[in-house]
């Protein structure tokens, strides 16, 4: 999917029909550097929560060994920023029903589980 199709989705089904196409994906362009400009500016304390979606975390990798796996010589690894998505709950149960009615299942549903409750001490 590239920024297109994304307009074109948010001019027919969001209700953006009398907005052009070329306003649409600056819009969503300059929204995702602006995302983009806070994420390297706040770096590991980046959180991105985009309700009933999901989120998005810059987390730090620290330096380790590894090896070349057809020589086996080790090598340093550098530490690195990654870049992390977390689907949420509502996000994971939908991919499930889409694909399970592609598949012609029924999907299986389970509530999300509570945590068990601590007994009081007196």
């Amino acid at each position: 999917m590239i920024l297109l199709d994304i307009a074109k989705s948010l001019k027919e089904e969001a209700g953006y029909e009398n907005v052009p196409i070329t306003d649409l994906i600056s819009v969503l362009r300059d929204g995702f550097k602006v995302i983009k400009n806070m994420a390297l500016k706040e770096g590991t304390d980046f959180s991105l929560q985009i309700p009933k979606v999901g989120t998005f975390k810059v987390l730090k990798k620290q330096a380790r060994m590894g090896f070349n796996p057809q020589t086996k010589e080790k090598i340093q690894i550098p530490e690195k920023h990654v870049l992390k998505f977390r689907a949420s709950y509502l996000m994971k149960q939908a991919l499930e029903e889409a694909f399970a009615k592609k598949k012609g299942k029924k999907p299986e549903t389970k509530a999300p589980e509570k945590p068990a409750k601590k007994a009081k001490k007196k």
